[in-house]
């Protein structure tokens, strides 16, 4: 009895992790399309050639090439266009089904976010001087290593604050 006990604790302990695992690995995003060269990087994955249709899991970078982008929607309909030359990692992204936040880490180069009318005010976008809050907009950043970052609003408003002093 007892060794079929621990037999069936086992079987539980490995189901849990089994589900766990899925759970992190829930797409929060899918590639729209490709110009050029683009990369992805599923987390503790090898770097891998990006294309239209590819899910995106949490803590997924995603690398462009010049003259290159990937465009990506995210499951709450609001879209990140990752520009020539530029790196980003989508470090943290939910929709619970009326509203997303998060955080996407935007280390280098240009981007175009559009929040497509959804509720993203949750959602932040981590550049290395500042920290951009969506507030419903659309918006270019342009992110120039550790050194500036400028962002230019096409619609709507962000709050933006920068790190440290």
């Amino acid at each position: 009895m007892k060794r079929r006990l621990a037999y069936q604790l086992c079987y539980v302990i490995a189901a849990m992790g089994a589900l766990t695992g899925a759970a992190q690995a829930a797409g929060i995003a899918t590639i729209q399309d490709v110009t050029n060269e683009g990369y992805r990087t599923p987390p503790g994955a090898d770097e891998l050639g990006a294309k239209p249709a590819d899910e995106l899991v949490q803590n997924e970078a995603l690398r462009t090439e010049e003259e290159s982008t990937i465009q990506v929607r995210f499951v709450d309909g609001s879209e990140l266009s990752v520009e020539a030359s530029s790196e980003v990692v989508l470090s943290d992204y939910v929709f619970d089904g009326s509203a997303s936040s998060g955080l996407i880490n935007l280390n280098d180069g240009l981007f175009h976010f559009t929040s497509n009318g959804n509720n993203d005010q949750g959602v932040k976008l981590r550049t290395p001087v500042a920290t951009i809050g969506v507030r419903g907009t659309e918006f270019l950043v342009h992110v120039d290593g550790d050194g500036a970052t400028v962002i230019d609003i096409l619609s709507g408003a962000v709050a933006a604050k920068p790190h440290g002093s």
